[in-house]
């Protein structure tokens, strides 16, 4: 009786499909600079996260591509409605 549905969500009482990243920023060597106590390289680190959160609203394009998607995004309703990061 159940049916697959692939819309971002299609009841308010249930969890949907959403569009998440996980990210990563590599030097030369191999290493990973987000998880680096430097201070250099978290300065980068803080650039980097910077600039995605600058650009967030252009990449809704690819995160929210219909207008069910862009209406979901609303606080309180499990999307992202707010230009945040952290670490995981």
């Amino acid at each position: 009786g159940l049916r697959a549905c692939f819309l971002p969500k299609i009841s308010m009482e249930a969890a949907g499909s959403g569009c998440h990243c996980h990210m990563s920023l590599w030097k030369e060597d191999g290493s990973n600079i987000l998880t680096s106590d430097s201070p250099s390289e978290t300065a980068l680190s803080i650039s980097f996260f910077a600039g995605i959160l600058q650009h967030l609203p252009a990449l809704m394009c690819f995160t929210t591509p219909s207008p069910n998607s862009f209406r979901r995004i609303q606080p309180s309703t499990w999307s992202g409605a707010f230009q945040c990061w952290g670490r995981d």
